[in-house]
């Protein structure tokens, strides 16, 4: 059995890859396990992390599904929107980089957008799919 998290190194991976991008840093205030309560927006965290056996070729592999929370204020327009198109381009179909996997997918399984109860604040929640094996 693998002793190597790898629930840590894709989250590792898509946190290198998103504050790694100048374009992306520019737009959002961070990029957090778990934000401040007075962070201001737009921010993204890490959700819900769900890993599952993909073992291929005999050989150890998981598949992640890990969710990454965009919030922004919903008087700022687009701004949620902007910050998603550029976590699809930072991340969609682009390969991960983990020093005990490699990474042969990445893709963004699913989008959802929806406003807290307050009114004031737009959370879109994307849900991104990847495969890995043991290196």
């Amino acid at each position: 059995m693998p002793t190597a998290n790898v629930l840590l190194e894709v989250q590792s991976g898509f946190r290198t890859k998103l504050t790694g991008d100048s374009t992306l840093m520019a737009i959002i205030t961070g990029v957090f396990d778990e934000a401040p309560n007075i962070q201001p927006y737009p921010f993204i965290s890490f959700g819900e992390k769900v890993k599952v056996p993909w073992s291929t070729f005999q050989k150890a592999s998981w598949e992640v599904a890990i969710m990454l929370d965009i919030w922004a204020a919903l008087d700022s327009g687009d701004t949620a929107m902007t910050v998603l198109a550029e976590v699809d381009r930072i991340l969609h179909y682009q390969k991960l980089t983990m020093t005990s996997y490699d990474n042969a997918l990445t893709e963004n399984e699913n989008t959802v957008t929806q406003e807290d109860e307050t009114n004031q604040v737009r959370h879109v929640a994307i849900r991104f799919r990847t495969l890995n094996s043991l290196i």
